[in-house]
């Protein structure tokens, strides 16, 4: 394992006053904390966790000692044991730390490809207000932008261009579908959830029919929504307009 993806981890590595590792080291000495690492590595290797039926096969591997292998696994508690199975806690932690750490890394680079030309310029507020000013701007809706609090956190780029995309789908399904004049953007920020509501005076419609009508663009909107893990509530009524809300953990 190359030196920079190796992790020292506070109860099993390097941490020379942890009293079960004092204890190692009185019963087996050296050679046996060293097997105790290799095998930390060995686990860390294999995803968290490995086999009890499966300690010679380790032994051989490490060339060590089976009986020293097998009292490190089960003498000093510095592993959880289920059934065949046994693994570290802090191990686990650390491995779903670095995956965490992974995924949002690649959804940064793939977010970033996929960034609009006005969010590498502006922030989402700004973004935001220059594109309702251009919807209204070409007169085919007149839209009117509101924010309250979007300035007070900083977003990840998927999250930022998630709401700009979800946005220009709602105006975009007002602008096509519901024949109105005038639409509202609301972009609220309140004890960690970000609220997107869009709402105008067109023509309404039944909400049931929203996931058979595939034209309205529903289905793309919840597939953004839900990726975010957030909601949609959505109300209308033939000539009443329509209001659209969306919840988003942040």
């Amino acid at each position: 394992m190359d030196k920079k993806d190796t992790f020292y981890f506070p109860h099993d590595y390097g941490a020379r006053n942890d009293p079960k590792l004092s204890k190692v080291l009185m019963k087996h000495g050296h050679a046996g904390k060293g097997i105790f690492w290799d095998l930390i590595e060995m686990m860390y290797e294999q995803g968290g966790s490995l086999k009890l039926s499966e300690c010679e096969d380790y032994a051989f591997a490490l060339r060590a000692d089976v009986n020293i292998l097998s009292s490190l696994i089960n003498d000093f508690g510095l592993f959880q044991i289920e059934n065949d199975i046994f693994f570290s806690e802090s191990i686990n932690r650390r491995l779903k730390f670095r995956e965490e750490k992974s995924e949002k890394a690649e959804l940064r680079r793939v977010a970033h490809n996929m960034m609009p030309e006005s969010l590498l310029k502006l922030s989402l507020d700004d973004a935001l207000v220059d594109y309702c000013q251009q919807v209204t701007d070409s007169g085919a809706l007149n839209v009117h932008y509101q924010s309250f609090g979007v300035n007070d956190i900083v977003l990840d780029e998927p999250v930022k261009i998630g709401v700009y995309r979800i946005t220009q789908e709602l105006i975009n399904n007002v602008v096509k579908h519901a024949g109105a004049k005038n639409a509202i953007v609301q972009i609220t920020l309140k004890e960690e959830v970000l609220g997107i509501t869009v709402e105008d005076d067109g023509s309404g419609f039944d909400p049931a029919n929203l996931l058979f009508v595939d034209g309205m663009g529903y289905k793309n909107l919840k597939s953004r929504v839900d990726f975010l893990k957030g909601n949609i509530d959505v109300k209308s009524e033939r000539g009443k307009g329509t209001s659209v809300l969306i919840q988003l953990p942040v």
